[in-house]
């Protein structure tokens, strides 16, 4: 009678297999996905960085022309 069942301890072991190799691939694209989402976060906050930076230069720029930033909203 136990050779009757070793047929199933297999199948149950490649069942396990499986799904253990599938958690793992599941892991490692979550880990993934985790550096992916730090890199996004990275470029915008560069991003964000360079429009403030632009924007100040501006600024600067029409000071020297004699001119207020605030007349520039009115365009």
């Amino acid at each position: 009678m136990n050779d009757n069942l070793q047929p199933m301890k297999i199948l149950a072991a490649n069942i396990f297999s499986w799904a253990s190799t599938l958690a793992s691939l599941q892991l490692a694209a979550d880990v993934l996905n985790v550096f992916v989402l730090l890199a996004s976060l990275a470029v915008s906050s560069v991003s964000f960085w360079w429009i403030i930076k632009q924007a100040k230069n501006l600024d600067r720029i029409r000071q020297k022309e004699g001119k207020q930033p605030e007349e520039d909203a009115n365009l």
